[in-house]
This record gives structure tokens, C-alpha cells and sequence, in this order.
């Protein structure tokens, strides 16, 4: 196929209200071009407050930050990220003035060197160095959260093909002559910070929850966990590993997806995690008995739950709610019969939790109608 050699973008000047409806909006300009969307972007254009129930966590975070400078990288990171959010980190660099300053910059570079012939070779040598870096050739970089994008594979994820593609980049806006967007601005100041990660090819200031497009980078949360560590495991991954019958905040229940993030109900993430302890039975010899174990005992929660009203009416019957509540714990026998199951569960995490029972009803629901 044909090179396809880029026109260089341009940026205009935005006003206050235009950079405030930038924030957790879809970027035009990312999404028309083709380029990976990192797990952080997927995150970032879901609304980070969908409830009242987060109305104190919010606040929470907002006096962690303090009175802090808006140039501070360290004390302006983003929930959950290494950087700052790059649409109030680059508030100023998106202003008119900011690129009216921009274009006397290139007009003073232009006045001492008149290589228009040069600027359309190293364009022309970009397009055959990106050529090979697959969605990100043919691209350019033109808003800050489509620069941050790209950063993101960069420094977190340590892609080779944008890392490749990043490198071409900052190779071809090196020539002053050029005219650089607001993405390539904030590209070219963070630069510095960014070759030292990848000389370190890898990160010491992950938080222990960021964004990520599968869950295999870090734990589950424990039984014991906070809300707060809860809702961050929740709020970055996507809802295509959520549990079943775990609703947004909003009380809806979330599209099923590998692309697609939100903030759950805390009750309903906190009771799957409940669900989730009692099947972690212990691996026996063979994988195959142990996927049929729990596959018995999923069959079983889900007759126990799916009909309303019977755990609480087998645990009326027996008796067994008498005893102390227990944190939730495996199910250690072999024997599924919905009666023993209700006995263990009275005790060990559901008890007369109606939060809990009201979720595993749900729940059970949801799997027998599948």
C-alpha cells in the first residue's frame, strides 16, 4: 500500500467553559483516529462521580490534594494514576494565549531558518518510520488527552509499537520550524520524565489499583478490604470482570465489556466479594475435579438464591442463625445440598445481612436465567 504521509494538525485556543466540558468527554480527535485506546482513556471518559454514595470519597480526595500548586506532578496525580489529568495539568496550555504564543515561537524560528524543503523531508521520514507500528501509523498527536493516550502505552504499559511511534515523534517536532499542537507540547515537556521510566522499564509509583484492560496485575481485594479499596479495584477494571449482578451507582446494571469502565453500587461490590470468598474452595490434585467442584458449587448457590425467600426460610427452620457472624469463608465440604450450603453461609459472611442476601438473590437470578 501507498505511505500515507500525515498533515500536521493544529489546535486552537479554548475558552474556560470548553476546557471544563473537556473533562470525562469522549476526545474527538482520539476517537476518529484509530489509535489503541489505553485502559486509562476508557476510565478517564467514564464520569468518576455517578452517585451520592461517593459524594464523601470525592471529598476524601480533594483534601488529599490540599492547596497544591497545578504545576506539581507529585501532589496533582489523578485517582489511581501516576500523572495528573491532562486537561487540568495543560488548563494554561489550551488557552488562546497560549497558542498565540506558539505562533510567534514558530514565526521567530522561521525567520532564521527557511527549510520548508527540510520540514517536508522530515515528515516525509516520519511516515516511513511509523509505517511499521501498525493503528498508530498514519497518525499525529493533536489534543492533550490524545497525547496523554499515547503516554500512557508509553510509560505504563511499555508498548514497543508506541513506544517506536513515540519516538519518531518527538524526533520530527525536534525541528522548530514546526508548529506544535497542545498534545505535542505536553508531549515534548514531560519527555524528560518519561525517557528515564524507560530506561528503568518500569514503574515505582503505580498506586496498588490503576487502570487496566484485564485484572491479572494485582489481587482482588481481600474479604477484609476497605470501601475505598473496594471501589478502586471496581473502578478499574473493566465491567466485563465485575461479578454478575453487581450494579453502577446509578442503580443500572453495566454492558458487559472489555472496553467499557464505571463506578459500581459499594454494597453490591462489597456482597459479590462475599460470593466470591465462598467459592474459593482449596485446588485439589486434578484441575478437572476442581473446575467440576466449582461448577457444583455454583449450581448449588444458585438453586440456594434464585428462589426468594428460601435461604432465609432454611435458616428459620434450622436454626441457624443463632451463632456469631463470620467473615466469609470457603466452602470446605463436599456435599452441595442446599441446607448444609444455607447452614455455612448463616455463619460464615451472609447471616441476616439483607444486603448481602438481597444481592446473592440477584445474583442467582441472573444465573439461572442465563
Amino acid at each position: 500500500p501507498a505511505l500515507k504521509v500525515p498533515d500536521l494538525p493544529r489546535t486552537r485556543g479554548l475558552t474556560e467553559k470548553e476546557v471544563n466540558d473537556l473533562l470525562h468527554h469522549p476526545d474527538a480527535e482520539l476517537e476518529k483516529s484509530g489509535q489503541p485506546l489505553s485502559a486509562w482513556y476508557l476510565r478517564w471518559k467514564t464520569p468518576l462521580s455517578m452517585s451520592e454514595a461517593y459524594a464523601a470519597l470525592d471529598a476524601d480526595e480533594s483534601e488529599d490534594e490540599g492547596d497544591a500548586d497545578p504545576e506539581d506532578f507529585d501532589l496533582q496525580c489523578e485517582a489511581d494514576c501516576p500523572f495528573p489529568d491532562p486537561v487540568l495539568f495543560r488548563r494554561g496550555d489550551l488557552s488562546k494565549m497560549a497558542e498565540v504564543n506558539e505562533g510567534y515561537r514558530v514565526s521567530k524560528v522561521q525567520g532564521k531558518n527557511k527549510g520548508a524543503i527540510a520540514s517536508t523531508m522530515a515528515i516525509q521520514r516520519f511516515a516511513e518510520e511509523t509505517a511499521s507500528t501498525g493503528p498508530w501509523a498514519g497518525t499525529t498527536i493533536s489534543s492533550v488527552v490524545q497525547a496523554h493516550n499515547l503516554r500512557w502505552w508509553v510509560a505504563v504499559e511499555f508498548d514497543a509499537r508506541a513506544t517506536a511511534y513515540w519516538k519518531a515523534l518527538r524526533s520530527l517536532y525536534s525541528r522548530g520550524e514546526l508548529r506544535r499542537s497542545s498534545g505535542v507540547r505536553y508531549l515534548l515537556e514531560v519527555a524528560p520524565s518519561d525517557d528515564r521510566t524507560l530506561v528503568r522499564r518500569r514503574r515505582d509509583d503505580l498506586p496498588r489499583f490503576f487502570p487496566v484492560l484485564s485484572p491479572n496485575r494485582f489481587p482482588y481485594p481481600p474479604i477484609d478490604a476497605s470501601d475505598a479499596d473496594i471501589l478502586s479495584y471496581h473502578r478499574n477494571v473493566p465491567t466485563a470482570y465485575w461479578s454478575t449482578g453487581v450494579r453502577l451507582a446509578s442503580g443500572a446494571l453495566p454492558a458487559r465489556s472489555h472496553h467499557t469502565f464505571g463506578i459500581p453500587d459499594i454494597n453490591d461490590a462489597r456482597a459479590s466479594g462475599c460470593i466470591k470468598r465462598t467459592l474459593a474452595v482449596p485446588k485439589p490434585g486434578r484441575v478437572g475435579a476442581f473446575k467440576e467442584r466449582i461448577l457444583q458449587l455454583r449450581i448449588a448457590l444458585t438453586h440456594l438464591f434464585s428462589v426468594p425467600g428460601l435461604y432465609r426460610h432454611l435458616c428459620d427452620r434450622g436454626g441457624y442463625l443463632q451463632v456469631p457472624l463470620q467473615p466469609a469463608a470457603p466452602f470446605p465440604f463436599l456435599e452441595y445440598d442446599g441446607t448444609r450450603l444455607a447452614a455455612w453461609l448463616a455463619e460464615f459472611g451472609v447471616g441476616q445481612d439483607e444486603v448481602v442476601i438481597s444481592y446473592a438473590e440477584r445474583w442467582g437470578r441472573v444465573l439461572r436465567n442465563r
